[in-house]
């Protein structure tokens, strides 16, 4: 009690606190996931009066996707009600979110709420898979006159799907698809087309939280084989020249065994036996007559024996 500036006195109201009899509890392992839903289920239970009880529900980061806003309750018992959240998939790793539920009771008198804090984490650590599923191609040496194409496949597993795809290397052109495979996993299919002077390709893949895979491809030009060089029809190669050279040594140029034997046959034909004697003349004659023939026969000789 105090006296207020004009002498009168006043009494304070007491202020009277009563336990609430809504109990409200929430459990979750308060980690969420950029990109997935979450769910935080919760419980109301009242020892009041039965009948509808009001929900709120609200967070910071509005990732709040649904939720009820009311719940019906018997006295005595409980009732099971749960909140959808979902941070974007680009939400930073390690952001913080605070979730308030509050109940309250059919007459308003009866009120309670309870508070979460929750992270959100990346789970997604591994970057997307690429495999070459075929490569088509018809390079020659000159380039500029042919193209190839590969065809690629790129997914992300279980993770946050592939967000888009690039060229780190190449200078063609790069046309992506989506499908779904197996087990309901996206598949992004990659098309590539380039000249083949621009031989290797790289592609880039990152999903939704950064992860990044990449695929590497690299041709090869297929070599011309050259012309053979035709032979002159007029001019002979030096193999044909010698062979004919040797030819014609051999078929002119009397064998080492045989042209002495021709050479004593020679000289016994023209040489007389001592039996004859010729005149001075005549021997002249002869010798003069063998030393011209046998000039004649050395130089064909001598070339039959380099041969």
């Amino acid at each position: 009690m105090h006296q207020s500036p004009q002498n009168s006195f006043q009494r304070q109201s007491n202020t009277q606190l009563k336990a609430s009899s809504l109990t409200l509890t929430a459990l979750t392992n308060g980690t969420m996931e950029p990109g997935v839903q979450f769910t935080v289920p919760f419980t109301l239970r009242s020892n009041g009066t039965a009948g509808s009880y009001t929900i709120r529900s609200r967070d910071d980061r509005g990732f709040i996707t649904s939720a009820p806003s009311s719940l019906l309750l018997d006295s005595g018992r409980s009732a099971h009600g749960s909140v959808q959240l979902k941070a974007p998939g680009s939400t930073p790793s390690g952001t913080d979110v605070t979730l308030t539920i509050e109940a309250e009771s059919p007459s308003g008198g009866d009120f309670n709420y309870v508070v979460l804090r929750l992270t959100v984490l990346n789970q997604d650590f591994s970057r997307p898979v690429c495999q070459v599923e075929s490569v088509s191609s018809n390079c020659s040496m000159n380039c500029s006159e042919s193209r190839w194409e590969l065809s690629a496949n790129l997914t992300d597993g279980n993770g946050t799907g592939i967000q888009r795809v690039s060229l780190r290397l190449g200078d063609g052109t790069l046309d992506t698809t989506t499908s779904l495979g197996e087990g309901g996993v996206n598949i992004t299919i990659a098309t590539y087309n380039a000249s083949c002077c621009s031989p290797n390709v790289e592609l880039v893949a990152v999903d939704a939280v950064g992860n990044v895979g990449t695929c590497f491809h690299s041709i090869r030009a297929i070599p011309t084989p050259a012309p053979r060089p035709t032979s002159s029809a007029t001019a002979p190669s030096s193999a044909t020249a010698l062979s004919s050279a040797t030819a014609l040594s051999s078929a002119t140029a009397p064998s080492s065994a045989t042209a002495p034997s021709s050479a004593t046959a020679l000289w016994s034909a023209t040489a007389p036996s001592s039996a004859t004697a010729p005149s001075s003349a005549t021997a002249l004659r002869s010798a003069t007559a063998l030393r011209v023939l046998l000039l004649l026969i050395s130089p064909a000789l001598l070339a039959g024996l380099q041969a």
